[in-house]
């Protein structure tokens, strides 16, 4: 098994002096690498489609089960090596399924074939094995490589309890109550940089699919944007559910640790409005902040509780406070924290 990187060199016939090859840059800059992976690093994922992009084209014939594997790995640090010797001697067991490349060969999919098993750690692995159809390895350190790519997703569908039988998925419950709990609507520099996010609060392990968080004009109640939850998800052990901005062009990663979904959104900066809407239409949870701000949205529904809260301003989240009891008042209710605290209890102190 080899795990050293290859030199090319090159002979030159001819008389005088070659001229010289810039071997080294030319390499580094076009070696394949993952820019981008859905379902994100540590996300929680209820689908079947791993998607994968690529900075450079890749040759669809290097991949297989040895050089893209998604299989269920331990909890904590992984060592690559292992892992990624493993698989090159065919001595992992990776997830059954197809890949499928698009056009320009930089976004590969992997369909499973069967469900992910439920409530499993599943890692995806992609090796210098794979090749750009300039034949160069992958390497996702250029310059301290051959290292190979790895990320890990937790599996939220349930799995049939027989193999062949046509039986249903059992039910997972809705929360029994819910709330917005932080938001990050205005990152410090750009708010593209996928720094923003909503965080849920409710009943742990409860589903979330299907509810929306609605982005509402605090000045006329116009909603400039609305978030569905995906099938699949709900909130985690501790009751928190995280949902992430993207960075702008690289669909599924984000900034935000411990993010559950990612997707693009801007919430307004204010004075504006955030709604939680169960799957019904009904409003669970509203938040306003700053003012002025209409009553109510185009919808209908109350676009803030009995008081708006106070604006943010740039880098702080908008923060329910830690053990306070719920008060229908948005100003009573939530205050401006120095410390964002996403997935977490909240922390910081307004200034």
């Amino acid at each position: 098994m080899r795990r050293a990187a290859s030199l090319l060199i090159f002979f030159l016939a001819g008389c005088g002096p070659p001229d010289r090859i810039p071997f080294e840059s030319s390499l580094l800059e076009n070696q394949p690498q993952v820019i981008s992976i859905q379902p994100a690093d540590e996300a929680a994922f209820g689908g079947e489609v791993v998607e994968v992009i690529f900075s450079r084209p890749i040759d669809p014939k290097t991949l297989t089960p040895k050089t893209f594997a998604v299989t269920a790995v331990p909890e904590g640090e992984m060592n690559l090596n292992d892992l990624w010797g493993d698989a090159d001697d065919g001595d992992l067991e990776t997830h059954p399924g197809k890949f499928e490349i698009s056009d320009d060969q930089k976004t590969v999919r992997f369909s499973a074939e069967i469900p992910f098993p439920p409530f499993v750690r599943c890692g995806v692995l992609i090796t210098p094995g794979v090749l750009s159809v300039d034949r160069l390895p992958l390497n996702q350190t250029p310059g301290e490589g051959p290292t190979p790519f790895f990320s890990s997703f937790y599996t939220l569908a349930e799995a049939s309890t027989v193999i062949g039988a046509e039986t249903s998925a059992p039910s997972i419950p809705r929360p029994g109550f819910l709330m917005l709990n932080e938001v990050l609507y205005d990152a410090q520099g750009s708010d593209t940089n996928g720094d923003l996010f909503i965080e849920l609060y409710g009943e742990p392990e409860r589903n979330l699919s299907g509810y929306q968080i609605l982005f509402v004009r605090g000045s006329d109640g116009n909603i400039r944007d609305a978030l569905t939850i995906p099938g699949g998800v709900r909130t985690n052990a501790g009751g928190f559910f995280v949902a992430a901005d993207a960075v702008t062009g690289s669909p599924g990663v984000t900034n935000v640790t411990g993010a559950d979904w990612v997707a693009n959104f801007d919430p307004p900066n204010g004075p504006d409005c955030i709604q939680l809407l169960d799957p019904d239409g009904n409003l669970v949870d509203a938040l306003g902040y700053g003012s002025p701000l209409v009553l109510r949205a185009e919808n209908d529904l109350l676009c803030y509780e009995t008081t708006p809260a106070n604006d943010a301003p740039s880098g702080f989240s908008l923060t329910r406070l830690a053990g306070a009891e719920e008060t229908d008042n948005n100003a009573v209710d939530w205050h401006f924290s120095d410390r964002v605290t996403p997935g977490g209890p909240a922390g910081g102190e307004a200034p």
